[in-house]
């Protein structure tokens, strides 16, 4: 049986497979059986685009966990690189940088 923490990353990296653009530098994820919270750094802003790839993937994510988490919050941070991200509790997906 999976636990959550595999059950969050298994769904959220096939929920991003298709959803990462090249001004995406990384998602990270914090949850717990209430909240989990979906925070994707972008380089420059996320565009109408971008947003509504993560809204899609969002929603794959509630459909696939929806038995184990209550609420599902999407966080999209503007910080262009080198600016330092933040962990929240597993990377999901981390763009490769100097």
């Amino acid at each position: 049986m999976l636990v959550l923490r595999d059950k969050v990353i298994m769904c959220c990296r096939r929920a991003l497979q298709n959803a990462v653009t090249p001004t995406l530098r990384a998602v990270t994820v914090d949850y717990n059986n209430k909240l989990m919270v979906l925070r994707a750094y972008f380089d420059n802003g996320a565009t109408v685009s971008d947003k509504k790839l993560l809204d899609g993937s969002l929603t794959e994510i509630e459909a696939d966990l929806k038995h184990e988490i209550e609420k599902f919050n999407l966080d999209i941070v503007d910080l262009p690189s080198p600016g330092k991200m933040k962990v929240l509790k597993d990377w999901i997906y981390r763009r490769a940088e100097d």
